[in-house]
């Protein structure tokens, strides 16, 4: 098998290739400041090691887009499937996560958080808002409407951590942050 990484601008970063002979079942991480070592055969136990080509080949690209885990099967005699898949973008921002709107009508704080963002207006203009939390596939799991003179506060602890977006739309604009929960 032949696993890889296609970032938003194209590159395309090699995690392992052809390894472990007919072995179909992984569960790994990948870190450029993983220790060296080969990975081991086959690698389930959950471990971080260092990819085929490094992930330094993404520093400076944006980390809004659309990111691609591509999976080769050499000698697909078998079929197979991915159950889960993650991918965690350490960037150097004050807050660690990308704002993908600019001149936001509204501030979300802190960010990341372990359970409770708090949702503030700024310039919205409208009388009422709607309010819209989705997940990385686009799947809703929240909506309400909020009144544009009152803040808002949004308890995720239910959820699994990683990355949503909250979007607020009025009649004046529709606008997108991109947060992240990190338990």
């Amino acid at each position: 098998m032949t696993f890889s990484l296609t970032g938003p601008n194209g590159a395309v970063c090699t995690l392992f290739d052809r390894i472990c002979d007919d072995e179909d079942d992984f569960n790994v991480n990948f870190d450029d400041q993983a220790s060296p070592g080969a990975l081991p055969c086959p690698p389930v136990g959950g471990g971080t090691f260092q990819p085929s080509t490094p992930l330094s080949i993404f520093n400076g690209i944006a980390a809004s887009g659309t990111w691609t885990l591509n999976i080769t099967d050499n000698a697909n005699q078998d079929g197979g499937a991915v159950d889960n898949w993650g991918l965690e973008i350490c960037t150097n921002n004050s807050v660690g996560v990308e704002t993908i709107t600019t001149n936001a009508g509204f501030a979300v704080f802190p960010n990341p958080s372990t359970a409770i963002f708090h949702i503030r207006k700024n310039t919205l203009t409208s009388e009422k808002s709607n309010l819209r939390l989705t997940n990385t596939l686009g799947q809703t799991i929240v909506a309400n409407e909020i009144m544009t003179n009152q803040n808002y506060d949004m308890d995720l602890s239910n959820l699994e951590s990683g990355i949503y977006f909250i979007t607020v739309t009025t009649n004046e604009k529709s606008e997108t942050q991109k947060i992240y929960l990190a338990k």
